[in-house]
């Protein structure tokens, strides 16, 4: 599976970067979670650069690097996905909260 969509993302390059540079990047929570095994040291090198740079194109981006995981952190290190994912629906809630507290005019809410 990994091999065609490599190959699927080589004959796309032109339309990705194309994509990418015709539009803004959101200004939402985004972690990104790398893999600290299974790739050979250059690979896993290149891995962690290119998380890192998409992860700072967001506004509100962090790069994760998982401990002791291979390609699927989801099976190697659930608990991260887990923490990730919770981060992300606290932040969404937490502005949620403020601007429903910003409509309503209730300042008790905005730090919430």
């Amino acid at each position: 599976m990994i091999r065609a969509e490599n190959r699927l993302a080589s004959t796309c390059t032109r339309e990705v970067r194309a994509a990418r540079t015709g539009s803004a990047v959101p200004d939402v929570p985004m972690r990104i979670l790398t893999a600290t095994r299974g790739k050979p040291p250059a690979m896993q090198q290149r891995a962690h650069q290119l998380a890192e740079r998409t992860a700072a194109n967001f506004p509100r981006g962090e790069h994760v690097l998982v401990s002791d995981s291979g390609h699927y952190i989801h099976r190697d290190q659930p608990r991260a996905v887990i923490t990730a994912i919770g981060s992300v629906v606290t932040t969404i809630r937490q502005e949620a909260t403020r601007e429903a507290a910003d409509v309503r005019g209730d300042s008790r809410l905005r730090d919430c």
